[in-house]
């Protein structure tokens, strides 16, 4: 439905009642009042099930895409899918024997075994055993920076630096030799 002027609608209105616009000027324009509101609640209720088609398609495209983005799982030949992850006893045994430390590392070596390996063959994997050695020391660097309160040595920088230049200093003449202040 096009949008129609008001001296259309008039015509229209004159025509459809066999009206005279002198004769009956308030019904028409009553009955024409009724026509642009309805117009209006037409119109609007177009643009309601426009944006309502809109945002179906929308939801529908996400949809879709969401299913194209999602990993598709490994399957046995039962049909179900595999999960991998390490049992709650075997993760109690691993940090009761210090074989894994933290949480990180546990997580990291659930990535490694994946879907084919055991958690006996993850940590044998060089892969895994990198990023041990790796995490160890960036938890050790990190923890040397810390106060005492927070796991650290407990040492400042300015007490390290005290005692290497005496350790370096102590074997010097005396002129050479750093005083302390």
């Amino acid at each position: 439905m096009e949008k129609k002027t008001t001296e259309q609608l008039r015509e229209e209105i004159c025509n459809d009642f066999s009206w005279t616009e002198e004769d009956n000027k308030s019904e028409i324009d009553k009955v024409l009042g009724y026509k642009k509101d309805k117009y209006t609640a037409i119109q609007s209720k177009k643009k309601k099930d426009g944006d309502l088609k809109n945002m179906m398609k929308g939801k529908e495209f996400y949809k879709t895409e969401a299913k194209k983005a999602t990993k598709t799982k490994k399957t046995d030949p039962k049909g179900e899918t595999k999960k991998n992850l390490i049992s709650a006893d075997d993760k109690a045994y691993l940090f009761s024997k210090n074989i894994i430390k933290n949480r990180t590392e546990m997580r990291h070596l659930e990535k490694v075994m994946g879907d084919d390996k055991s958690w006996e063959k993850a940590i044998e994997d060089n892969m895994f055993k990198t990023f041990v050695t790796d995490n160890d020391a960036t938890i050790k660097r990190r923890g040397s920076s810390l106060g005492a309160s927070h796991g650290g040595s407990g040492e400042s920088d300015e007490t390290i630096h005290k005692g290497i230049v005496e350790d370096f200093s102590k074997d010097l003449p005396t002129g050479l030799a750093k005083k302390q202040k």
